[in-house]
């Protein structure tokens, strides 16, 4: 059998469309498309390496486990196994996975009819009153299913939001070509303001810098006070409280600070 391979892609071919108003349904789906013929798990992968939990016939009106393939990547040399569970009159599918094997999608028969489940990326564990709708609001019976997996596809992480950082000055920062050096001491910040230009605060992409100091990171207003990466908080752990201090600068001939709730302007 060809290698599995992680993160492979599905080919949606949209086949013959069934006759019929009545629902596709599925609990799970992102998108469910009718198609005709003899097709399986394989016939929806571009390369063909999708494994597959097929029945013809299932058993009706209780519970019955099905295995397939091992997947490679869940830590496991064991079989895959679903339990799935058809109704009494073979119109309705569901399944339940035992382990935690992915589901990337489902392809459900009745005769040549076709109905093609497609979940989303990363795979259901679960779904239930799968269908296949027929002409005139019926619903057909199903002769046959294939849980496909294997995929390997994965809901991307997040990434982790950038930071707003103020540089160091000794990371050999411009400041208009000012030429801003630091002499030593106690920290110091630094910032190239341009009076023509609006300013209102330390934003992103404001040209500033900090002496005598390592780069300067954005709190996390998120985190408990007094952990690391915090914010301070009313008392900042009983040291005197934080300011906040506000520069404007627009194109009218004012600048003006606030600190502490006191607003002072520059004729400029």
């Amino acid at each position: 059998m060809p290698s599995k391979k992680k993160n492979l892609s599905l080919l949606l071919v949209l086949v013959t469309s069934l006759v019929g108003s009545a629902a596709w349904a599925s609990e799970k789906s992102v998108t469910i498309f009718p198609a005709e013929g003899n097709k399986t798990c394989s016939d929806y992968a571009s390369n063909k390496l999708v494994l597959s939990m097929s029945v013809n016939s299932p058993i009706l009106g209780t519970p019955v486990t099905i295995s397939g393939t091992d997947l490679s990547t869940d830590g496991d040399s064991l079989p895959e196994v679903v339990t799935y569970t058809m109704s009494a009159d073979g119109k309705t599918l569901k399944f339940d996975p035992k382990t935690n094997t992915p589901i990337d999608y489902a392809v459900l028969k009745s005769g040549s009819a076709v109905s093609v489940i497609i979940y989303p990326s990363g795979g259901v564990s679960a779904d239930t009153n799968m269908t296949i709708p027929g002409p005139n609001n019926t619903t057909l019976p199903i002769s046959g299913f294939s849980l496909c997996y294997g995929l390997g596809n994965t809901v991307p992480t997040p990434p982790e939001p950038i930071k707003a950082l103020t540089p160091s000055c000794s990371d050999k920062m411009s400041l208009d070509l000012q030429g801003i050096t630091c002499d030593g001491g106690a920290p110091v910040l630094i910032c190239s303001i341009e009076l023509n230009q609006p300013f209102f605060g330390m934003q992103t992409g404001d040209k500033c810098c900090v002496c005598n100091h390592e780069a300067l990171v954005e709190c996390d207003p998120n985190l408990p006070e007094g952990t690391k990466g915090s914010c301070p908080g009313p008392t900042h752990n009983e040291a005197p409280k934080e300011v906040t201090t506000t520069i404007e600068i627009n194109k009218d001939p004012y600048y003006c600070t606030t600190v502490g709730g006191k607003k002072t302007c520059y004729l400029y």
